[in-house]
């Protein structure tokens, strides 16, 4: 004769344990990648913020090349819980105004600190920079940045925080987006 179903059985034990096993799973599958986009988030919120602080005291300073890696080093200094000295870059581009053209590049001062390889200023790259992190483009180099919108000779200036994002996953998981790699933040002032 067979024995009555008991709640609590061996049976049901185990195939609970099987249901929470195949449950954990569904659900770390999940989990990993939101958390993955929260840190994404996170990351470019705090880029965002310090482009809009940088281009702010761009702005309000007399710019050289010392007062750009204190501004710089600044903004740095205030991004935990990223790591921008090794993962960052970070960019101050000095523009000036045209009526009726592109406008033009003045200079470029790049964070001396920030290592991101690969991370280069996306308005334009100089070719080369000194020492102190400063380049100064040729009369003829120019950028669409703002383009129509100064009058001749207003400078405005755009800072840019570049990071490399490391995921803790690298897969889609049910429609999800993949979590970008290189991070991008832009102020203009």
């Amino acid at each position: 004769m067979r024995q009555p179903f008991l709640v609590g059985s061996a049976t049901s034990a185990g195939a609970a344990a099987v249901e929470f096993a195949l449950v954990i799973v569904l659900l770390g599958a999940l989990l990993f990648p939101t958390i993955d986009l929260a840190r994404a988030v996170q990351a470019n919120t705090i880029l965002i913020n310090i482009t809009r602080e940088g281009a702010n005291q761009a702005s309000r300073t007399s710019l050289t090349a010392v007062t750009s890696q204190t501004i710089l080093d600044a903004l740095g200094a205030t991004t935990p819980p990223l790591n921008m000295q090794t993962y960052g870059a970070m960019y101050i581009t000095e523009i000036e105004g045209v009526v009726g053209g592109d406008n033009k590049l003045v200079r470029q001062f790049r964070w001396v600190r920030g290592a991101g390889a690969g991370l280069v200023s996306q308005i334009n790259p100089c070719a080369s920079y000194d020492a102190q992190g400063s380049c100064y483009f040729g009369s003829g180099q120019t950028t669409s940045v703002m383009s129509g919108a100064l009058g001749s000779g207003q400078m405005i200036y755009a800072v840019e925080s570049l990071y490399q994002f490391t995921p803790w996953t690298d897969l889609p998981v049910l429609g999800m987006p993949s979590v970008p790699r290189n991070l991008y933040a832009r102020t203009i002032f």
